[in-house]
């Protein structure tokens, strides 16, 4: 949490301590693993190097296609969560890495991933929630609610809370690198470019071209800008830490 990153190089070796921080947390028991949302499938080739049957879940053939060139085709499932139905596969651990948040039912979800483990299986989340109820918060509208997520979890009477970690301020370094990327180098260089193609030699010598492209851009561009700032001003630091959770949870199915 202390660290201050600076350069790409520190993005690069937080990542990599994350990765390792999500394999430390799975069990030693488990051999089986499906990997729902498995991104661009790291964490997938992770798994299985280290001798564990991976199964990645995507919906996108595209993303499918770039992933299966670091852990080949057979072990994908071309699907969305909601829509996958087979009632043979069973896993000794459902993994969602960032994709809790995309899947909108939380209660049929974890559902769901209970009734694809082993006796004694596990899920693990590892996600961003939101700590605030705001529909105009990039955060709130587009995460789970943390306490809705707590009072679902809770009630649910086939798994155990097992192990849960917060890494809200571990995720801060992350967000200031961030921060300071958008707001010192590309809005300054955006800007630039900008007033460059205005004040271009051959706007300048066709004033009434610049003064129709004004008429007709200026004020949805400065909109779609103030809307995109206003956005950007939402993941700051300190917004950040008010109305955002990073957290680690592992479930256990009771047998």
């Amino acid at each position: 949490p202390d660290e201050e990153f600076l350069s790409n190089r520190d993005l690069k070796s937080a990542q990599e301590k994350y990765l390792e921080l999500c394999m430390e947390t799975i069990p030693q028991e488990v051999r089986t693993v499906l990997d729902v949302g498995c991104g661009t499938g790291e964490m997938l080739k992770r798994l299985t190097d280290r001798g564990l049957q991976g199964k990645g879940m995507v919906p996108d053939p595209l993303l499918a296609e770039k992933i299966s060139e670091k852990v080949g085709h057979d072990n994908l499932i071309l699907s969305k969560f909601e829509d996958y139905n087979d009632r043979v596969a069973k896993f000794d651990l459902v993994m969602f890495m960032e994709s809790f948040g995309y899947i909108r039912d939380m209660k049929a979800s974890l559902e769901k991933a209970v009734s694809l483990l082993n006796p004694g299986g596990y899920i693990f989340i590892s996600d961003f929630f939101a700590k605030i109820r705001d529909k105009k918060d990039l955060i709130s509208k587009n995460f789970h609610n943390h306490n809705d997520f707590q009072k679902t979890h809770s009630e649910n009477p086939d798994i155990d809370l097992v192990f849960h970690k917060d890494i809200t301020p571990n995720t801060l370094p992350t967000i200031r690198f961030c921060n300071e990327m958008i707001f010192e180098y590309v809005l300054p260089i955006l800007k630039v470019v900008a007033k460059s193609i205005t004040e271009s030699s051959a706007l300048q010598k066709r004033p009434y071209l610049l003064k129709l492209l004004n008429f007709i851009y200026k004020k949805k561009l400065q909109a779609k800008f103030d809307h995109n700032l206003d956005r950007l001003n939402q993941i700051k630091p300190d917004h950040y830490l008010k109305a955002c959770a990073y957290e680690l949870f592992l479930f256990q199915k009771r047998v």
